[in-house]
């Protein structure tokens, strides 16, 4: 948001998941800068704190799958 300068992402695999051989996952490596130690990531609905490790966030996502992520 502008008053704060914070940002939110949404990272995805955009592969279509009806297609034959698309159950394989990819792996996601944000890297935030050194004022962060965690993020609140929305998968599905719910709603996860993480800490994050060497100030990165990384993660599987599959096939047709999003995070929403706010560093904090």
């Amino acid at each position: 948001d502008k008053e704060s300068g914070n940002y939110m992402y949404m990272i995805q695999n955009i592969v279509d998941s009806k297609n034959q051989g698309s159950n394989v996952y990819q792996t996601s490596e944000i890297t935030f800068d050194s004022k962060y130690q965690g993020a609140v990531v929305y998968h599905k609905g719910e709603k996860k704190i993480v800490s994050l490790q060497n100030n990165k966030l990384i993660g599987k996502i599959y096939p047709g799958d999003a995070y929403f992520v706010i560093p904090f």
